[in-house]
């Protein structure tokens, strides 16, 4: 029987000939059919023998992308995305690989190729901040300006989001810690007294019952269900789960949970500082745990008051080790990443043990509490996206109208970075936790690239022309806004290289000490701890192995683990080395 509907083969009956239909009849598209059907149907448009000319048949495919990328959404309304465009013309290039297969169409026919949809500056489908496409970019007066505009771009939609994301971690922290006061001022004494939560002590006007201490009659009924739940409930709102737990959804069980821990709003707000300061990837900090697990992930207050945060990255299959220092306690307060992380661990800590859950993100659900899965206790991808959803809805229009997403602010900032710098990938890379390649190849785009090596090797260009004419200044006839440019670039380079060369050396007590992890270096610094002779020697060889243990890949963790000491002439190798 036929995968494909009769209405499909009916449909297309008038385009195509007796051969292709009997193929389509036994090979029916699995995927994308109304669209290979609106090929056949445009490809016959252009020629009846569409089927016998591979001209034809080239040039149906280049306007069925042209129509597609013209085409709206019917359910949004907005243009369709280019990675469904891509998605359809790859489903009608595939069929019509199957036809020439199956020598229905020309050997000879040349299929336009699927585009490629890695580029974050495509014209539909655009993985950073802002409104400005690669067009807009080329369009600039100049490649000062274009850079400057995509930079200003990303900057405008990027302090708007993390604006109303630090104003929400800090009225979400605030009301967390009015709590302990709401505690004090409560009834809970009163309530352990009793066994059904009614006040003896209140009674309704008409008919003279006694009232919940929770109810909106209740003077204190507010406060005395934040402090039941916090102390009585381990700070978790479960429905039906004490007497008088209906209450809640009169005071609002959203405005209940902001004090008892960490909501799905604050948690994405939290995480959106995270990521613009950090570069953590979205899904990694969501997955981030905090008491050191088997993988290596974990998350530490320093001595300094500084937190690291240890992450696994699955598609590396390595550890991303992020600190963010102490802000200066002289400066102005901010919320910087090291001040959320702190209020995190702060505001999880009642979850947490309730639920013996060890991510950093624990939240509160709605349904009864199930022993051993902490899986569903967390700031899953579903809740994760509408809550950014919500932030983004309470922002001014033009905000939500370029399609804002977390991993667009990760994106963005790695761009910005590499703007700002010139063109430091390194920097870049060192943000993203990517590798070089990876950083060039999937995040900066290639007309980007060389827009900022075509102005750094005009910038070159110019300081060379100014140094060849001895810094004479040309007539007042020729002097132009360049020569000014590539003075003030010479002199403040010059100015910076004297600073540096002036600056005295500082003795760094510490020493840095680099160690190439191979299966051969960890035998002999594991065989060398053990029956080493020289003290100093074993002690930096028992710090390798500390360091491995602690902050290793899980392979260097598996090597070491792997590794057998043995005893072996260390006076032989020190000679050899000295040779």
């Amino acid at each position: 029987m036929s995968r494909t509907p009769e209405n499909f083969v009916d449909g297309i009956r008038s385009c195509c000939p007796e051969d292709i239909l009997t193929f389509v009849e036994k090979h029916p598209p699995r995927q994308r059919a109304p669209h290979i059907r609106d090929f056949f149907m445009l490809a016959h448009g252009l020629d009846p023998e569409w089927h016998r000319k591979p001209v034809v048949i080239t040039n149906a495919c280049r306007q069925f992308l042209s129509n597609r990328r013209n085409a709206t959404s019917g359910k949004t309304g907005k243009p369709v995305k280019e990675v469904t465009v891509i998605s359809d013309y790859s489903a009608v290039h595939l069929y019509l690989n199957k036809l020439q297969k199956a020598k229905k169409l020309p050997s000879n026919t040349l299929l336009p190729p699927i585009p490629d949809s890695t580029d974050v500056f495509s014209e539909k489908e655009c993985n950073i901040l802002g409104y400005l496409t690669l067009k807009h970019a080329i369009e600039a007066a100049s490649m000062d300006a274009a850079l400057n505009d995509i930079a200003d771009q990303i900057e405008k939609h990027r302090s708007a989001i993390l604006t109303r994301c630090k104003s929400i971690v800090a009225e979400g922290y605030e009301k967390f810690q009015q709590t302990q006061e709401m505690i004090l001022n409560s009834d809970l004494n009163a309530m352990r007294l009793t066994h059904d939560n009614l006040d003896p002590t209140h009674k309704a006007y008409r008919s003279g019952q006694r009232i919940s201490f929770f109810s909106k009659s209740h003077p204190r009924g507010f406060i005395n269900t934040i402090a039941y739940l916090a102390e009585e409930q381990n700070g978790l709102y479960t429905r039906h789960a004490f007497p008088g737990s209906h209450h809640a959804y009169s005071w609002s069980t959203y405005e209940i949970r902001q004090h008892l821990g960490i909501t799905d709003e604050f948690a994405v707000a939290a995480m959106c500082i995270i990521i613009d300061e950090l570069g953590i990837n979205v899904s990694d900090l969501a997955n981030a745990k905090v008491k050191k697990t088997k993988e290596g992930q974990f998350v530490t207050i320093r001595e300094d008051g500084g937190v690291t945060i240890t992450t696994l990255k699955p598609r590396a299959n390595k550890l991303i080790e992020r600190h963010a220092p102490k802000a200066d306690p002289d400066g102005a307060e901010t919320l910087d990443a090291n001040t959320v992380l702190c209020m995190l661990l702060q505001m999880r800590e009642r979850h947490a043990q309730a639920l013996k859950s060890n991510y950093l993100f624990v939240l509160d659900g709605s349904s009864k509490t199930r022993a051993g899965e902490e899986e569903v206790y967390r700031i899953l991808d579903t809740r994760r996206k509408l809550a950014f959803k919500s932030i983004i809805d309470s922002l001014p229009e033009w905000v939500a109208k370029a399609e804002p997403s977390m991993p667009k602010i990760r994106v963005s900032r790695g761009l910005l970075k590499w703007i700002e710098s010139g063109g430091d990938t390194l920097e870049t890379t060192i943000y993203l936790g990517n590798s070089l390649l990876t950083a060039l190849r999937n995040y900066i785009p290639p007309s980007i690239q060389e827009f900022v090596y075509r102005k750094r090797l005009r910038d070159h260009q110019n300081i060379q022309l100014l140094i060849t004419e001895e810094l004479i200044a040309p007539t007042s006839n020729d002097k132009g806004q360049n020569y000014e440019c590539a003075k003030t670039q010479l002199i403040e380079a010059v100015k910076y290289l004297r600073n540096i060369s002036q600056k005295p050396e500082t003795n760094n007590p510490e020493q840095k000490l680099l160690f190439l992890c191979s299966p051969e270096g960890i035998e002999l610094i594991v065989s060398y701890a053990k029956y080493g002779t020289k003290h100093e020697l074993i002690s930096t060889c028992k710090k390798i192995i500390t360091k491995i243990e602690d902050e290793g890949s899980r392979k260097m963790i598996k090597l070491l683990a792997d590794t057998t000491p043995k005893p072996i002439n260390f006076d032989v190798l020190e000679v050899n080395v000295n040779e």
